[in-house]
């Protein structure tokens, strides 16, 4: 019996690890979702999983490669506030989704 119960975890374990790893959202733009569009601004909105050392201005810098000269930065950090009102642009956590502008010049 416990030997069954070990196995199944086991099982759960596998699958869960795989569903974890299948998920999409990394932090390189190819595979950033782009699913919303903001209708007052000059952005459309891409939702990008953060790794460790990942900073709001390095993604940002990453994802709009093209407008790298356009961007302001107390601009970028009021969008990202406004797209993500609980989390701390100062401290991203790993691992976790954020929301981000993608700007459109």
């Amino acid at each position: 019996m416990k030997r069954l119960i070990i196995y199944m975890l086991f099982i759960l374990l596998c699958i869960s690890i795989y569903k974890d790893l299948s998920i999409n959202g990394t932090s390189s733009p190819e595979n950033a979702s782009l699913f919303e569009q903001s209708p007052q601004s000059n952005y459309t909105i891409t939702q990008i999983k953060i790794t460790i050392g990942d900073t709001v201005l390095s993604v940002i810098e990453e994802i709009n490669f093209d407008n790298n000269n356009q961007l302001d930065i107390p601009m970028i950090m009021a969008d990202f506030k406004q797209l993500n009102p609980t989390a701390d642009p100062f401290h991203l956590e790993p691992n976790t989704f954020y929301y981000f502008p993608l700007y459109k010049y």
